[in-house]
């Protein structure tokens, strides 16, 4: 089993959508997949409810305060943890990666020290994936230079501001399911790639 948490302070960076489709991407592929929806917003849930049941099965449980209790009881062979901004990192229970969705603006980044700090100095493997980015930005660039300068690996891949990702989940689905040809679809898979790589 690989788990993956999703983690940022700043609310509003990216978690769900990220944590939604990727596991979408990772069932699709071949992989059983679980979602433990760990904000208290619930999000992963509702849309786990507006689901076609005949779409790919994913298992979206709710999480409590021991993570690893319930990461314990899942059967999944990649199972996606998509923390609330309070979440920790230092309890007993320790994800495989964890994934930092941060968008490519002065107040998201100012913000990622908060999120390094959760992270402790602790020995973890963790990935920065810069979110709703404007297609050719100087902003991109440079948000990327700025992440590595703290000392944080980031995705090649960059995830841009598209449509397809917010009507999809609207439908209860992802983007490679809603819109399996467009750039949204192509982004995460790639994406995925380069996550459990």
């Amino acid at each position: 089993m690989t788990t993956i948490q999703l983690l940022a302070r700043k609310g509003g960076a990216g978690k769900t959508t990220l944590a939604l489709h990727l596991a979408v991407a990772a069932a699709a592929a071949g992989r059983a997949v679980a979602i433990i929806d760990a904000d208290e917003q619930a999000s992963a849930l509702a849309w786990a409810s507006r689901r076609d049941p005949d779409a790919i099965p994913i298992l979206v449980v709710a999480g409590g305060r021991d993570l690893g209790q319930t990461v314990g009881r899942i059967d999944a062979d990649l199972v996606i943890v998509d923390s609330p901004p309070s979440a920790q990192t230092r309890g007993a229970w320790q994800p495989d990666r964890i994934i930092v969705p941060v968008q490519p603006s002065a107040l998201d980044l100012g913000a990622l020290g908060a999120t390094l700090d959760l992270l402790g100095g602790r020995d973890l493997d963790a990935m920065a994936v810069l979110m709703r980015c404007p297609p050719r930005s100087v902003e991109t660039d440079e948000a990327r230079a700025y992440i590595r300068d703290l000392g944080l690996h980031v995705a090649q891949t960059t995830i841009g501001e598209r449509r397809d990702f917010a009507r999809a989940l609207a439908a209860g689905a992802a983007a490679t399911e809603y819109a399996p040809r467009s750039r949204a679809a192509q982004e995460i898979t790639e994406l995925l790639q380069e996550v459990l790589a």
